[in-house]
Protein backbone atom coordinates (compact mmCIF):
# COMPACT_ATOMS: atom_id res chain seq x y z
CA UNK A 1 0.00 0.00 0.00
CA UNK A 2 1.18 3.73 -0.64
CA UNK A 3 -0.26 6.62 1.72
CA UNK A 4 -0.02 10.15 0.19
CA UNK A 5 -2.14 12.77 1.28
CA UNK A 6 -3.61 13.75 -2.19
CA UNK A 7 -1.71 11.67 -5.05
CA UNK A 8 0.84 11.93 -7.80
CA UNK A 9 -0.03 13.03 -11.58
CA UNK A 10 1.83 11.09 -14.08
CA UNK A 11 4.54 13.34 -14.66
CA UNK A 12 5.65 12.58 -11.04
CA UNK A 13 6.17 8.73 -11.56
CA UNK A 14 9.87 9.38 -12.49
CA UNK A 15 10.03 9.92 -8.64
CA UNK A 16 10.96 7.86 -6.06
CA UNK A 17 9.35 7.47 -2.62
CA UNK A 18 12.21 7.92 -1.35
CA UNK A 19 13.36 10.92 -3.36
CA UNK A 20 9.61 12.48 -2.93
CA UNK A 21 10.02 12.36 0.66
CA UNK A 22 13.61 13.48 0.93
CA UNK A 23 12.21 16.79 -1.07
CA UNK A 24 9.12 17.34 0.66
CA UNK A 25 10.89 16.55 4.04
CA UNK A 26 13.32 19.40 3.08
CA UNK A 27 10.88 21.92 1.96
CA UNK A 28 8.61 21.37 5.15
CA UNK A 29 12.06 22.26 6.99
CA UNK A 30 13.28 25.71 4.67
CA UNK A 31 14.88 24.32 2.11
CA UNK A 32 11.59 25.69 -0.43
CA UNK A 33 12.38 26.58 -4.31
CA UNK A 34 10.01 29.16 -5.26
CA UNK A 35 10.19 28.68 -8.90
CA UNK A 36 10.34 24.17 -8.98
CA UNK A 37 8.46 23.00 -5.58
CA UNK A 38 7.66 19.79 -5.51
CA UNK A 39 5.18 20.82 -2.67
CA UNK A 40 3.07 23.40 -4.44
CA UNK A 41 2.97 21.30 -7.74
CA UNK A 42 -0.85 20.55 -9.07
CA UNK A 43 0.58 17.07 -9.81
CA UNK A 44 2.76 16.65 -6.98
CA UNK A 45 1.85 14.70 -3.48
CA UNK A 46 0.47 17.55 -1.41
CA UNK A 47 -2.24 18.89 -4.07
CA UNK A 48 -2.93 15.73 -7.05
CA UNK A 49 -6.53 15.54 -7.09
CA UNK A 50 -6.78 13.31 -9.62
CA UNK A 51 -7.38 10.28 -8.01
CA UNK A 52 -10.24 11.17 -6.06
CA UNK A 53 -12.20 13.49 -8.61
CA UNK A 54 -11.11 12.72 -12.75
CA UNK A 55 -13.48 10.39 -14.64
CA UNK A 56 -12.11 6.84 -13.95
CA UNK A 57 -11.83 5.75 -17.49
CA UNK A 58 -9.42 8.80 -18.18
CA UNK A 59 -7.44 7.96 -14.95
CA UNK A 60 -7.44 3.93 -15.18
CA UNK A 61 -4.18 3.90 -17.06
CA UNK A 62 -2.40 6.39 -14.77
CA UNK A 63 -3.36 4.23 -11.88
CA UNK A 64 -2.31 1.18 -13.39
CA UNK A 65 0.73 3.06 -13.98
CA UNK A 66 0.70 4.35 -10.65
CA UNK A 67 0.55 0.74 -9.08
CA UNK A 68 3.27 -1.09 -11.12
CA UNK A 69 6.23 2.04 -10.75
CA UNK A 70 5.29 1.85 -7.21
CA UNK A 71 4.60 -2.07 -7.17
CA UNK A 72 1.40 -1.81 -4.50
CA UNK A 73 -1.81 -2.93 -4.83
CA UNK A 74 -3.82 -0.05 -3.39
CA UNK A 75 -3.35 3.92 -3.13
CA UNK A 76 -4.63 5.25 0.04
CA UNK A 77 -5.39 9.14 -0.24
CA UNK A 78 -6.99 11.96 1.28
CA UNK A 79 -7.20 15.62 0.77
CA UNK A 80 -10.23 15.35 -0.95
CA UNK A 81 -13.52 15.14 0.46
CA UNK A 82 -15.93 13.51 -1.23
CA UNK A 83 -19.27 11.54 -0.02
CA UNK A 84 -18.87 11.64 4.12
CA UNK A 85 -17.47 8.27 3.95
CA UNK A 86 -14.26 5.75 2.90
CA UNK A 87 -14.43 6.15 -0.87
CA UNK A 88 -13.27 3.04 -2.80
CA UNK A 89 -12.52 3.82 -6.88
CA UNK A 90 -10.89 2.01 -9.53
CA UNK A 91 -12.20 -1.47 -8.00
CA UNK A 92 -10.83 -0.49 -4.41
CA UNK A 93 -7.35 0.52 -6.01
CA UNK A 94 -7.83 3.98 -4.75
CA UNK A 95 -9.33 4.66 -1.56
CA UNK A 96 -10.24 8.32 -0.44
CA UNK A 97 -10.05 8.45 3.14
CA UNK A 98 -11.08 12.44 3.73
CA UNK A 99 -14.84 11.85 4.87
CA UNK A 100 -14.97 16.01 5.29
CA UNK A 101 -14.23 15.76 9.13
CA UNK A 102 -14.41 19.79 8.70
CA UNK A 103 -17.75 21.02 10.32
CA UNK A 104 -17.88 22.92 6.38
CA UNK A 105 -18.22 19.43 5.01
CA UNK A 106 -20.55 17.53 7.20
CA UNK A 107 -18.18 16.63 10.39
CA UNK A 108 -18.33 13.03 8.74
CA UNK A 109 -16.09 11.04 11.19
CA UNK A 110 -14.93 7.30 9.56
CA UNK A 111 -11.80 6.02 9.15
CA UNK A 112 -10.07 3.32 7.36
CA UNK A 113 -8.94 0.07 8.81
CA UNK A 114 -6.75 -2.54 7.48
CA UNK A 115 -6.10 -5.99 8.91
CA UNK A 116 -4.98 -8.99 7.84
CA UNK A 117 -5.05 -7.99 4.56
CA UNK A 118 -8.57 -6.86 4.60
CA UNK A 119 -9.59 -2.71 4.42
CA UNK A 120 -12.84 -2.20 6.01
CA UNK A 121 -14.43 1.49 7.08
CA UNK A 122 -15.04 2.33 10.40
CA UNK A 123 -18.01 4.45 10.53
CA UNK A 124 -20.32 5.14 13.22
CA UNK A 125 -18.96 2.85 14.73
CA UNK A 126 -19.41 -0.08 12.62
CA UNK A 127 -17.05 -2.11 10.19
CA UNK A 128 -18.06 -2.14 6.73
CA UNK A 129 -15.58 -4.00 4.49
CA UNK A 130 -14.43 -2.46 1.45
CA UNK A 131 -15.68 -3.58 -1.74
CA UNK A 132 -12.90 -5.35 -3.67
CA UNK A 133 -14.76 -4.88 -7.29
CA UNK A 134 -16.75 -2.63 -9.11
CA UNK A 135 -19.48 -4.92 -8.52
CA UNK A 136 -19.66 -3.90 -5.36
CA UNK A 137 -19.40 -0.86 -4.53
CA UNK A 138 -23.20 0.03 -4.65
CA UNK A 139 -24.33 -2.56 -2.19
CA UNK A 140 -21.41 -0.97 -0.01
CA UNK A 141 -22.86 2.73 -0.72
CA UNK A 142 -26.11 1.82 0.37
CA UNK A 143 -24.71 0.28 3.29
CA UNK A 144 -23.29 2.77 4.53
CA UNK A 145 -26.30 4.79 3.47
CA UNK A 146 -27.76 2.82 6.62
CA UNK A 147 -25.70 4.09 8.62
CA UNK A 148 -25.97 7.86 7.55
CA UNK A 149 -29.01 8.39 6.27
CA UNK A 150 -29.22 12.04 5.92
CA UNK A 151 -26.46 11.90 3.74
CA UNK A 152 -28.00 13.21 0.64
CA UNK A 153 -24.46 13.14 -1.26
CA UNK A 154 -24.58 9.46 -0.68
CA UNK A 155 -27.89 8.94 -1.65
CA UNK A 156 -27.36 11.44 -5.14
CA UNK A 157 -24.96 9.36 -5.82
CA UNK A 158 -25.97 5.80 -5.78
CA UNK A 159 -29.36 7.35 -7.49
CA UNK A 160 -27.07 8.56 -10.70
CA UNK A 161 -24.63 5.20 -10.38
CA UNK A 162 -28.44 3.04 -10.45
CA UNK A 163 -29.81 5.74 -13.27
CA UNK A 164 -27.20 7.95 -15.07
CA UNK A 165 -28.73 10.54 -17.00
CA UNK A 166 -27.81 9.65 -21.08
CA UNK A 167 -25.10 11.50 -22.01
CA UNK A 168 -23.18 10.74 -18.48
CA UNK A 169 -21.65 6.90 -17.38
CA UNK A 170 -21.42 5.57 -13.78
CA UNK A 171 -17.38 6.61 -13.99
CA UNK A 172 -18.00 9.87 -15.15
CA UNK A 173 -20.01 11.02 -12.08
CA UNK A 174 -17.37 10.80 -9.37
CA UNK A 175 -15.93 14.54 -11.07
CA UNK A 176 -19.36 16.36 -10.83
CA UNK A 177 -19.66 15.72 -7.21
CA UNK A 178 -16.02 15.97 -6.36
CA UNK A 179 -15.76 19.36 -8.26
CA UNK A 180 -18.88 20.53 -6.38
CA UNK A 181 -17.35 20.31 -3.28
CA UNK A 182 -14.14 21.93 -4.26
CA UNK A 183 -16.03 24.98 -5.88
CA UNK A 184 -18.42 25.16 -2.12
CA UNK A 185 -14.94 24.87 -0.21
CA UNK A 186 -13.44 27.61 -2.41
CA UNK A 187 -16.64 30.24 -2.65
CA UNK A 188 -16.88 29.85 1.40
CA UNK A 189 -13.08 30.63 1.60
CA UNK A 190 -13.53 33.88 -0.78
CA UNK A 191 -16.64 34.87 1.08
Amino acid sequence: MLFMHAGLGPDMLDKSITAINDTIRAEILGAYDYNNSLGDSQTGPLWYRGLAQNPEAAESEHVRSLLETYQVNTVIVGHTPDLGIITPRFGGSVIITDTGIAAYYGSHKGSLLVENGQKFALQNGEYVPLPVDEEGIIPYFREMLELQPDNQRLAARIERLLNPPPEETAENVSADFNNDVIEEAVEAVIE
